[in-house]
């Protein structure tokens, strides 16, 4: 059969197997502080999709572990607003199901900041996210915080320069590598 799992482009990669994780790579030089990861609010998990063959099985576990210790760190499924399938749920596609997770509200409570990935399980398929950093600086921008222009909200006024117009950024900061 066709390996299903590298037909969907997502930042958030998931894979099969725990050693597929990029940061775990051979050519992956000074460890995972010095890879770069996607950087994630710490109130929600950005959307992603699993694909895999077709299953009845529904998903039982979505797990948070610290990926410099590889230590379990909290259920994410306990975190999410009721009902859990209103941003987890399975589409059959035929020989294929995609799961997909879409939080529509953010966490009951916030994530610590650092480096984690997802453990999500049916019982028998395990499936494993890439790394991300949960920055507790990074938090969605609201109309709380918006400022107004002609009674349009403008969500986000800290824009980064763009010197002379060439594409080039300047220095970014607070970045986690």
């Amino acid at each position: 059969m066709p390996n299903i799992d590298s037909t969907i482009i997502q930042p958030l990669r998931w894979y099969d197997s725990i050693t597929k994780q990029n940061f775990r790579r051979a050519w992956v030089k000074n460890g995972l502080r010095k890879f770069n990861v996607i950087i994630n609010p710490i109130n929600s998990i950005i959307p992603f999709q699993i694909r895999r063959y077709h299953s009845l099985l529904p998903i039982t576990k979505l797990d948070l572990y610290d990926a410099e210790t590889d230590v379990f760190h909290e259920d994410i499924l306990t975190k999410l607003t009721a009902p859990v399938n209103n941003h987890l749920k399975v589409y059959q596609m035929g020989l294929v199901d995609n799961i997909v997770f879409n939080q529509v509200a953010a966490f009951t409570s916030d994530l610590d900041g650092g480096y984690y990935y997802l453990h999500c399980s049916d019982g028998s398929k395990n499936f494993y996210s890439e790394v991300f950093y949960a920055d507790c600086n990074f938090k969605p921008q609201t109309v709380d915080n918006a400022i107004e222009i002609d009674g349009h909200h403008i969500i986000g006024d800290h824009f980064i320069s763009v010197d002379d117009n060439k594409g080039e950024l300047l220095e970014l900061s607070n970045l986690p590598y």
